[in-house]
């Protein structure tokens, strides 16, 4: 994020203090909505604020770079905010440790590390632009399986059931 907002003539870094200060704002807030109106109604929105993030990022000439964030820090704080739980409530009670520490953990050795790596590459190749398209791609097919997920966010996790 820093080369990346380097790039973008942030000189001193303001802007990723201000994007991770909101996303961590963000999650917290949408982490307590996630537990009144379920799970998947967050992770739908975060792929809707997601498909919005090309359309703010090509508008760079007449928008504000503060504003063409929204849609990146929108979706992140959303998922943030609900990922954990809604980890846990994918698994059964008799697997649940293993299930979340098998999945959390490929998930972020496969793609914290190759990401750095492809967006590091990306820059320094001049397609910038394409970064906003990687997380509008991946939204796509999240928002189409998240209709056959199930919500369980007021379930007991002891149920046996779930």
């Amino acid at each position: 994020m820093i080369n990346y907002s380097s790039s973008l003539g942030d000189k001193n870094n303001s802007y990723s203090v201000w994007v991770f200060t909101s996303v961590s704002l963000g999650a917290i807030v949408f982490g307590k909505i996630s537990d009144i109106i379920g799970r998947v109604a967050l992770i739908r929105s975060s792929c809707v604020a997601f498909l919005l993030l090309p359309v703010s990022f090509n508008r760079l000439d007449t928008i504000h770079l503060y504003a063409a964030f929204i849609p990146l820090i929108l979706g992140t704080a959303l998922i943030s905010g609900c990922y954990t739980a809604c980890l846990t409530e994918l698994m059964p009670t008799n697997v649940r440790f293993t299930g979340i520490a098998t999945c959390h953990n490929f998930a972020f050795a496969f793609f914290g590390g190759l990401t750095p790596l492809l967006l590091e590459s990306l820059i320094q190749n001049n397609h910038a632009s394409s970064l906003a398209f990687i997380p509008a791609i991946v939204a796509i097919p999240v928002f189409i399986t998240s209709f056959y997920w199930t919500d369980k966010y007021n379930l007991s996790l002891s149920d046996e059931k779930i």
